[in-house]
């Protein structure tokens, strides 16, 4: 129920986009300065957010392996969205995109409460170790994909990382900085990220149903390589990474957080990012933003069933 009220949610701030896109308010000339808001302002307030309450610490033996775990489920959704992409047959300049859209799912628009509703505020330290080098890694590896698929064939060169340097990739490493030290902010500074923050949800969401205006309907349903892509992403990929990780982690939370990570849709950033990075891969990215996050009512309750953790 409590998936079922987010995704309500989610729909009429969406509804709430198309009608901001109709009656002008959101244009084409427009649309950069809105998602520069998002990327440059809002997400980056968002990842600083998650340090600045009074949750547990988690630090040791447990964080190393909560951040191991991280790693290996990042490991296996980018290994799957390779294979994912061949199997598509999707051509190589738009392998990057489908790593971008399978590896960043929306778990910090829908995976966060999700978590929240089924175990409470015990979750949450959870949440906020996993977001760390989530959003580490798609603010260097998922721009690189996104921004250079036409220089893949060579291979991921760590000496283009410093373009891949930006306010989300900052916030990270300050986030990381400032969890390992258990440092705490004041609340006069960490109320103003905390509220900067909380506007990445409803304007990312905004912002979707204005790019649903940009879609030619019938050429998406004719499209027979999304809908097999939405059953991958969202069924297969996530019970095969769910039912390995559980032979290794019998940590109830963390599974849950993980569950989350691999179960939720292609994230809001994809299409965001390709309208800001990669105009070619747009329409790619904003379908399968689209159907995935259609399909995620009845996948994701499917998935947790089928996994043992509903």
């Amino acid at each position: 129920m409590a998936i079922l009220e987010q995704m309500i949610i989610f729909s009429l701030l969406i509804g709430v986009g198309i009608i901001a896109r109709r009656v002008g308010v959101v244009t084409h000339s427009n649309l950069p300065q809105f998602t520069s808001l998002v990327f440059n302002f809002a997400m980056p307030a968002i990842i600083l957010s998650g340090i600045t309450g009074d949750q547990p610490h988690i630090e040791g033996r447990e964080l190393l392996m909560v951040f191991l775990a991280v790693m290996v489920t990042l490991g296996l959704l980018i290994l799957c969205s390779i294979v994912l992409s061949r199997i598509l047959r999707y051509e190589k300049d738009f392998h990057g995109v489908i790593t971008v859209m399978t590896t960043f799912t929306n778990i910090s628009m829908m995976g966060v409460p999700m978590i929240y509703s089924l175990f409470g505020p015990a979750a949450m330290i959870y949440m906020t170790v996993f977001l760390l080098p989530y959003n580490l890694m798609f603010f260097s590896y998922g721009y690189y994909c996104m921004s250079d698929q036409h220089n893949r064939e060579n291979g991921f060169d760590w000496k283009n990382m410093y373009k891949v340097i930006n306010p989300g990739i900052i916030s990270c490493f300050l986030a990381l900085i400032l969890y390992v030290a258990n440092i705490h902010l004041p609340n006069v500074i960490a109320q103003p990220i905390r509220m900067l923050g909380a506007v990445t949800g409803p304007v990312s969401m905004m912002l979707i149903g204005s790019f649903l205006l940009d879609m030619d309907w019938k050429t998406v349903f004719k499209d027979v390589r999304i809908w097999f892509y939405t059953l991958f992403k969202m069924i297969i990929i996530p019970v095969i990474i769910m039912l390995i990780m559980k032979q290794f982690i019998t940590n109830h939370l963390l599974l849950g957080v993980l569950l989350a990570a691999v179960s939720t849709p292609a994230g809001a950033g994809a299409p965001l990012l390709a309208q800001a990075l990669n105009k070619k891969a747009y329409p790619l990215a904003l379908k399968g933003a689209t159907f995935t996050t259609l399909a995620a009512v009845l996948t994701m309750p499917l998935v947790a069933i089928i996994t043992g953790l509903g």
